[in-house]
């Protein structure tokens, strides 16, 4: 008996909206069905809860530890739990430069980086720090690159800010080609250089920063760019 009632547990009927926050990754469980009669006596209602979470967080393509995917938006307040990378670059006689900044807090050599910030997805957040930390036009061609990797939220918000159970964060990589425009310098940095690729992965703090530069000079030099009639 108590094996089918978790089994009914397991296949209750949730509807998940991905745009409201109630838990740690911004899912809101509209408990429109609730869970067999049959499984009240057998499942606490914090067990349930758990089992609801969980497969709310499987339903947005994140895993059982429910990372947020590309898709993902979040409609919380201030500052999303994911990060982005972006990469500009540019094609010249000579070969194909790459633009790297300096942090002025730390002195390092990285690309543009930062957060997500209320209901933005990833794409929208890349668009939005390219313009802001270096002047990128909206009309630049920028899209996604397959390198992922996690961040640490406690050395990057200074606390559990997402909940205890939300340890690290996704950064998603972005190509985007500049092309002739001319960057500036943001207030997170104090210059910027265009170098060739190997400078460029030698400057690198981030190994991050270096891994998705790898994948970006091979989809240049092959052409597998997303939306190559723009970007080549």
């Amino acid at each position: 008996m108590a094996a089918r009632s978790g089994d009914g547990a397991r296949n209750h009927n949730t509807n998940l909206m991905e745009t409201r926050s109630t838990s740690g990754w911004g899912l809101r469980l509209d408990w429109t069905e609730s869970l067999p009669p049959e499984t009240e006596g057998f499942l606490p209602a914090q067990a349930r809860l758990i089992i609801a979470v969980m497969e709310a967080r499987l339903k947005l393509g994140g895993g059982a530890t429910g990372l947020p995917n590309r898709h993902f938006r979040w409609d919380g307040k201030g500052r999303a739990p994911f990060q982005v990378l972006v990469l500009p670059y540019r094609e010249r006689p000579y070969g194909i430069e790459y633009a790297v900044f300096r942090r002025a807090d730390a002195g390092y050599w990285q690309f543009i980086a930062g957060g997500g910030e209320g209901s933005e997805s990833p794409i929208e957040a890349a668009k939005r720090e390219a313009n802001e930390e270096a002047g990128i036009a909206d009309d630049v061609h920028i899209f996604p690159l397959d390198s992922q990797s996690t961040v640490p939220v406690l050395e990057l918000a200074g606390s559990l800010q997402w909940g205890p159970e939300v340890l690290v964060v996704p950064e998603f990589t972005f190509g985007a080609h500049v092309g002739d425009q001319q960057l500036r310098i943001g207030p997170e940095h104090t210059e910027y250089r265009w170098v060739a690729y190997e400078t460029c992965r030698g400057m690198l703090h981030w190994h991050s920063n270096r891994n998705a530069l790898h994948e970006l000079d091979h989809r240049i030099v092959h052409r597998m760019i997303p939306g190559s009639d723009k970007s080549m």
